[in-house]
């Protein structure tokens, strides 16, 4: 990500598996999926609904120019329950919806995070 200012990514960002440029960026992210639980516990209805969860633990690491972490921090939903509902023919939608919802919470906290990070440094110029 580049940064104009104290605004983290207002140039844009770049999604790539290469660190051979990754001295002009103003910082490297390297998110990663820990875990990842679901279910659908009737036991909360008596059986009469269905109640998504999800559990979802990421690892956001940020890194130097040459790939070495510099701050990692691991990112923890705790059970997420989505809506219950009346039984359907497709649960795992219900589901899809709330793993994303969580993951976007938690991408949410890390990009918090990253901005603090990034504030608490001195700003350096990215190489030419």
């Amino acid at each position: 990500m580049t940064t104009t200012g104290s605004l983290a990514a207002s140039d844009g960002a770049a999604a790539s598996n290469d660190l051979a440029d990754a001295g002009r960026y103003a910082v490297v992210l390297r998110p990663e999926a820990k875990d990842f639980t679901h279910g659908f516990p009737q036991l909360k209805n008596l059986g009469f609904a269905i109640t998504p969860e999800v559990h979802l633990t990421i690892r956001m690491s940020i890194l130097d120019a040459t790939g070495k972490s510099v701050l990692e921090k691991d990112y923890d939903s705790g059970v997420v329950s989505g809506r219950s509902y009346m039984i359907s023919g497709s649960p795992m939608e219900r589901i899809n919806h709330l793993a994303h919802e969580t993951m976007y919470e938690l991408m949410r906290r890390a990009a918090s995070d990253v901005h603090v990070f990034q504030q608490s440094r001195p700003a350096a110029s990215p190489s030419p």
